[in-house]
């Protein structure tokens, strides 16, 4: 079954302010040197989507399989975002003498119907100090500060398809996750005019080094025939933990060529190592410690090293109007064997600009097609989503 949802919402992209310095008077070589602060909008995580249809899984069922032999006394303390709430509200029960727990489902299909709220980003503050030597070589570094926030929520609801012998229902599971936190991180690089047409450079960016704090909830409500089952307030769980996280090193390879007068095509290849990514624990000491081991291990076995692709043209129509196109790939995250969002995501953009003495003005469209590989719970079957993100940025700068 396909379903469409769509969102918008507006974002301030950047903030810049440039100083300049003529150093040029030394006679050393170097002709200018830029200091620079300013504000980015690194990612945008906004998302609405709804996986919808039938199956005969149940995520009642993989509740029950998370919880075999634990008994109902504990289950609280085991599985309180899970499993204990559909024991709660009825759901999911208990036989004694068998000593397993049991739902209401019959043989038919539950209608599922699971919708997705995300919201969020990356932001990064920074400081930039470059120089211009010879007009032939331009250099320079940054130091970023980040700032992260992400907020998913998704609520699962199943109906049953056929309700012969069963009061039972339904079931709804709402879950809710924040992710905060702030990060460093160091970029370096240069550009290099081999001839008046074509120039080169390359860039790196260290690791991201993350302090971050999750929290989390869920809750459930069960539909009978006769009655609605509610979670009674004092076992709805609320979670919070502290870690730290390193995100993957990147390095960039970029070339551009100046065609005439008139057109500009350039290109960027990004290589970056997501399997050396890593947790770690938390230094506040208000929380237990833990070591991550397993998750990194998994990180090295199951992640890729990818390459991302960007390419964009430009053609100025008359020294004061601008015409550009662009083109984006970027690579899988997973190794290929783990056959989890194969696709490259890819992404388009269009724009127009205006620039007269020192003032310019950009617009521009950009969409991103992303494909996703969902697991919805231990059994389900596999949804797979294809999203459309889009974008009008509109740039303004005074020179």
């Amino acid at each position: 079954m396909n379903t469409n949802t769509n969102a918008t919402k507006f974002t301030i992209p950047s903030i810049h302010v440039v100083t300049v310095k003529d150093l040029s008077v030394r006679n050393k070589g170097d002709v200018y040197a830029q200091s620079a602060f300013g504000y980015n909008r690194i990612s945008n995580f906004n998302q609405n989507y709804a996986i919808i249809g039938e199956q005969y899984p149940s995520i009642l069922e993989s509740f029950m399989g998370q919880a075999y032999g634990i008994d109902p006394s504990n289950i609280y303390n085991a599985y309180p975002f899970s499993t204990a709430l559909a024991y709660e509200t009825y759901a999911l029960d208990y036989d004694y003498n068998t000593g397993e727990y049991y739902s209401y489902l019959n043989q038919g299909d539950v209608a599922m119907d699971r919708r997705y709220t995300k919201t969020g980003g990356v932001s990064e503050f920074y400081y930039n100090y470059s120089r211009n030597r010879l007009n032939k070589l331009y250099w320079g570094f940054s130091v970023n500060l980040r700032s992260y926030k992400y907020e998913q929520a998704y609520t699962h609801t199943e109906m049953l398809t056929l309700t012969d012998a069963t009061p039972f229902r339904g079931f709804e599971y709402q879950y809710k996750l924040k992710t905060s936190g702030t990060g460093l991180n160091v970029k370096g690089g240069f550009v290099y005019l081999a001839t008046p047409s074509l120039r080169f450079g390359a860039s790196f960016a260290t690791p991201t080094f993350l302090n971050l704090k999750d929290t989390w909830s869920a809750d459930a409500t069960t539909f009978f025939a006769d009655s609605t089952k509610v979670v009674d307030p004092q076992y709805k769980p609320e979670g919070t933990y502290k870690y730290r996280m390193t995100t993957p090193l990147r390095v960039t390879g970029s070339v551009s060529y100046q065609i005439g007068m008139r057109a500009t095509i350039n290109a960027d290849l990004d290589y970056v190592a997501y399997s050396g990514a890593k947790l770690k624990g938390t230094k506040d000491v208000m929380y237990s410690s833990y070591d991550f081991a397993s998750e990194n291990q998994t990180i090295k076995e199951r992640m890729n090293h990818t390459v991302n692709l960007r390419i964009g043209a430009e053609y100025n129509i008359d020294q004061k109007f601008f015409v550009r196109a662009g083109f984006n790939m970027y690579g899988p995250a997973y190794k290929k064997s783990e056959n989890i969002d194969a696709t490259p995501d890819l992404g388009y953009s269009g724009g127009l600009g205006y620039k007269k003495n020192n003032i310019s003005i950009d617009f521009a469209y950009v969409n991103r097609q992303i494909n996703r590989t969902n697991f919805l719970f231990s059994g389900s079957n596999i949804a797979d989503t294809k999203l459309s993100a889009n974008q009008v940025v509109f740039t303004f700068n005074v020179h």
